[in-house]
């Protein structure tokens, strides 16, 4: 029976998605370092590009530090002058050399109807300056795209992404995830009629 319930769930998805056409994507940047390694963040957006998604997740990205002044969310966001993408945010997990260092979701559906941040514990990146073993300086981001289905029934996409610490053997990740599953079931579930969270 709990087979026959996830089939449901996975063709009631698809059949929405497939009526919606939008295509996920998230990407590592490791603040924009190719895959060799070397900082080159024309060709980390240029990577990003021919993924050809609508919405991005984005982690390890730096905001004018000292090794990068720039603000790579930014930078890449508007890097395909033909089909940018129209609304970006840049979340500060930890301050970084006189900068910020975080994650970033950026998408070219312009109509997003909230943007929700979490920090692990409640910290803020003021309390997250020297990296350290067993801390939680690292957060969520979500935004909800609201859609119609059928052009009657008023829904929801929410799309987000984290960037989990490594540390503790699993125990640090294993308590990050708890507690962004009750932020979600808090702040999302228990008060949204229609969710579909991917």
């Amino acid at each position: 029976m709990k087979h026959f319930h996830f089939v449901l769930l996975w063709l009631i998805i698809s059949c929405i998605l497939s009526t919606l056409s939008i295509r996920f994507g998230t990407y590592n940047i490791q603040s924009g370092s190719n895959f060799a390694h070397v900082y080159n963040l024309t060709e980390t957006a240029e990577t990003i590009n021919q993924l050809d998604v609508d919405i991005i997740a984005l982690q390890e990205v730096d905001n004018f530090t000292d090794r990068h002044l720039i603000d790579q969310t930014l930078y890449i966001a508007q890097y395909n002058k033909i089909q940018s993408f129209e609304y970006f945010h840049f979340e500060k997990m930890r301050n970084f050399q006189n900068g910020g260092y975080g994650i970033s979701i950026l998408s070219k559906q312009t109509s997003i109807k909230r943007l929700l941040t979490y920090h692990y514990n409640n910290t803020t990146a003021e309390q997250c300056v020297i990296p350290k073993e067993g801390d939680y300086c690292q957060g969520f981001i979500l935004i909800e795209i609201p859609f119609k289905y059928q052009d009657n029934i008023d829904l929801s996409i929410y799309f987000g992404t984290t960037h989990l610490v490594i540390g503790l053997n699993g125990l640090q990740q294993f308590n990050e995830v708890k507690q962004i599953v009750q932020w979600m079931s808090d702040n999302i579930i228990n008060i949204s009629k229609n969710p579909y969270i991917f």
